[in-house]
Order: structure tokens, then sequence, then C-alpha cells
């Protein structure tokens, strides 16, 4: 396989033209295929097959296959709701501290 930055990378190319003012981001993969190892750079090729799917293939330098994807689905993603959340809204999750006294 090759490293998840080098297939990060590879998968962003997929989603770089957003779908009305929305992020493609992956969000399933079919039939992912290994060739190889220790891949530290990729060509990666992507053909869309539908409005929102893909098969990607990656090779090194030299050709070798790295890896192949048959369906790759994107679903947009609006730039809002990948936002920090507002720090006035109610998290589920708190911190509290409780006092204690050490030992004299």
């Amino acid at each position: 396989g090759a490293h998840p930055a080098l297939l990060d990378a590879a998968l962003q190319a997929a989603a770089v033209d957003g779908l009305d003012g929305a992020t493609p981001l992956p969000f399933s993969f079919g039939s992912v295929t290994l060739h190889s190892r220790g891949a530290n750079e990729m060509r990666v090729r992507i053909v869309p097959t539908g409005d929102d799917t893909f098969t990607v293939e990656a090779a090194d330098p030299s050709g070798t296959p790295v890896a192949r994807i048959d369906s790759l689905l994107v679903r947009p993603v609006a730039a809002g709701d990948l936002a920090a959340p507002d720090s006035s809204t109610q998290s589920l999750l708190s911190l509290a501290w409780s006092p204690y006294a050490a030992d004299d």
C-alpha cells in the first residue's frame, strides 16, 4: 500500500470540482485492491463513472500499479458543516474539575 497521506492526496483530486458550492468527500469505497507496498510517490488516474462515483488507479513513477479503487462514492458537504461549532452551543460532553486535597 501507500502512506495514508498519499492516498488522501489522491482522493482530494476527485473532490476538486464542488457540487453547487459543496465539497464532495469520500463516502464509500468498493473493491479496493492494493498491488504493492512502500510507494512514496504516486501518479493517479481518476475516471468519473457517474455523477458522484469514480474509479481511482494509482501507480508509482515507474508505472507499477500501487492501488485501485473500482468504486469511490463521494457525497457533498457544505462548507458550513465543516466549520468548528459555535462555542456558545451546548456540547454533549463537558470537563469538570474536582478539588483534590493532597496528603500532608
